[in-house]
């Protein structure tokens, strides 16, 4: 009975999906252009970012195993990584498999690996571990999760004791993390290579990108449905919300949308709130853009000081807060300044960078 009802769920959202896109096209000639005020500011801080880290670890070398990542957050996780690596002066070498990592006995060895059972075979995993008796090697491991029957499952956790560096982009809240000694939390990361404000004016009053799945479904569908049936001209995108959405976790396509864009509405469902006390990307990276987000996670965002109490649901509803923030334009733009300009001091993957580097190279 509960997989009857995920499945007729599942398709519910993809219907509000074409509905939306159907709303679109007959109110198209009444939206509203706003001026993103914030484009300047945001512009100089990314100009002097850039400048700061341009070539910054020139002569120093990463080898990069790069697997066939599906899963969109992971995928792009390690090419915003690999292209400021890059940026900094960093040789990137790309391997797309352990057998196939070729080690410099001359050189320091930084070896970044994605820690799933689906990409690294324990037993090659130990073998290049041995290896630390004949070469100079550090390995840094991406932590990463998966579901099980609605629970929060962490595959090859055995071996994240072998890690120099434990990179946790979204989990630092879990309490199963507390016993590793070796862990970097850095959930709250940008690339302003990548993101940053592309427009003057921005289009769609709200914008939703996320996940349809069976485990999310029913939240999905009961959240998106207050916003199909207004008059607000916004978009929905996501894997899963259409039959085709190669683009949809698109670094640059992303940034093209939230650019545009005047909130972007952010939920976490039940199995991340109370499972997993996760956050995502969307929670901050649409700052770099010079939008607006709306988020409904009061305990994470309260406890990192990231936010303020005033863009997070509370007293109100959360379609009572998005009306509120789309009609007082000025407030939003403020908010969106403190923001970005925490974000631009330190939680960038240059400087995400900066910190390994340190560690590795002291």
């Amino acid at each position: 009975m509960v997989k009857i009802q995920n499945i007729v769920y599942f398709n519910l959202v993809k219907i509000l999906y074409y509905l939306n896109n159907i709303k679109l096209f007959l109110i198209k000639n009444h939206y509203v252009l706003e001026e993103n005020k914030l484009i300047d500011y945001i512009l100089n801080l990314r100009k002097n970012k850039l400048k700061q880290f341009k070539n910054k670890f020139k002569n120093k070398s990463i080898l990069f195993h790069l697997p066939l990542v599906d899963n969109g957050a992971y995928k792009y996780i390690v090419e915003n990584m690999c292209e400021s690596l890059k940026y900094t002066g960093i040789n990137v070498l790309i391997f797309d498999s352990i057998n196939n990592i070729k080690l410099d006995i001359n050189k320091k060895n930084i070896v970044l690996l994605i820690n799933t059972s689906e990409h690294i075979n324990k037993i090659q995993f130990m073998e290049l571990y041995g290896l630390k008796d004949f070469f100079d090697i550090h390995l840094i491991g991406i932590l990463n999760k998966m579901y099980y029957n609605n629970k929060l499952s962490f595959s090859n956790f055995d071996i994240i004791k072998y890690f120099d560096i434990c990179l946790n982009f979204g989990y630092g809240l879990n309490k199963q993390f507390n016993n590793i000694s070796n862990l970097l939390n850095y959930p709250f990361v940008g690339n302003p290579i990548t993101f940053y404000p592309k427009y003057k004016f921005k289009l769609f009053d709200y914008l939703h990108v996320g996940t349809n799945n069976f485990y999310k479904s029913k939240n999905i569908f009961n959240f998106l449905k207050r916003f199909i049936f207004n008059k607000n001209y916004g978009l929905i995108d996501g894997v899963d919300f259409k039959y085709f959405a190669k683009n949809s976790y698109n670094p640059k396509y992303l940034a093209n949308l939230y650019s545009k864009t005047k909130i972007v509405l952010n939920i976490h469902v039940d199995i991340q709130k109370h499972i997993c006390d996760e956050w995502n990307e969307r929670d901050i990276v649409p700052y770099f853009c010079g939008s607006f987000v709306l988020n409904d996670y009061t305990k994470l965002f309260d406890v990192k000081n990231l936010y303020t109490s005033t863009n997070i649901i509370n007293t109100k509803t959360y379609f009572e807060k998005y009306n509120y923030f789309l009609k007082n334009t000025s407030e939003r733009q403020v908010i969106s300044k403190q923001i970005i300009s925490k974000l631009y001091k330190d939680k960038t993957y240059f400087d995400l960078i900066k910190k390994i580097i340190k560690i590795l190279f002291i």
